[in-house]
């Protein structure tokens, strides 16, 4: 490819050729021939990708033509794309006075929400917003906001209104729910990201609920218990 040169004569350029093997040493005038090349790259990243100038937003397969005029190549540039996505999850709950917090991993002193409560200069029950970014497995952002109502009043806790069993506890493969009046549960890792869900059958009346762990790692887990009565968060180990 070397052998072609960018020249100037009287008032055009043209690529010509002095090489002896190029004609018998005598010039050529015209366009060098261009090398095909082919650039395969795999990319992984969060969310979206660049690609020529096209931002790409789903995972694919993705080409386009690299013409470099100073080196004569013409590069197909395949582009293998797996894009992994942030997640936002929104979680409520509510509290009464004077009470600490822990649910979905979130610890939460009642000076701290004492605080939070005055900064809204509000009477009343009110309503703070709490948010946490971490990351996924993925390594894309995590976005979890927890929107906590505080009641003005100690209302008696949760545990003391809803009567809820949740076995075996630690647990190495499958957990059980039982309460009065089950309706669904929620499962969280300890970053606040839903897992499973999984609700009593229409009609039944087996106040049990039933969850297969065994293939998450070993740790701290959360179940949002919702029933008739009302919803309860409860903490689960797997080991």
């Amino acid at each position: 490819l070397n052998r072609w040169v960018y020249a100037h004569g009287g008032n055009h350029n043209y690529w010509r050729s002095d090489t002896a093997d190029v004609n018998n040493g005598y010039p050529v005038f015209g366009n060098p021939e261009y090398q095909q090349l082919t650039d395969v790259q795999y990319v992984a990243t969060c969310d979206s990708f660049t690609v020529e100038g096209t931002v790409c937003t789903e995972s694919g397969t993705y080409q386009y033509h690299a013409v470099d005029s100073a080196e004569f190549t013409d590069t197909l540039v395949v582009v293998h794309l797996t894009l992994n996505y942030s997640e936002f999850t929104e979680l409520m709950d509510t509290i009464g006075a004077g009470q600490d917090y822990d649910g979905y991993g979130f610890h939460l002193t009642a000076t701290e929400l004492d605080l939070m409560r005055e900064s809204l200069q509000q009477e009343g029950t009110v309503t703070v917003v709490v948010t946490d970014t971490l990351q996924t497995l993925a390594g894309c952002d995590s976005v979890v906001t927890l929107y906590l109502t505080l009641s003005t009043t100690g209302i008696a806790p949760v545990d003391a209104i809803i009567s809820v069993n949740v076995y075996p506890n630690p647990t190495t493969k499958n957990v059980t729910v039982e309460a009065t009046g089950l309706q669904t549960v929620e499962l969280y890792d300890a970053v606040s990201r839903k897992l499973q869900t999984a609700n009593t059958l229409t009609h039944s009346h087996t106040p049990t609920i039933t969850l297969d762990l065994e293939g998450l790692p070993a740790g701290a887990y959360y179940l949002r218990i919702r029933t008739e009565q009302g919803t309860i968060i409860k903490k689960v180990v797997k080991r």
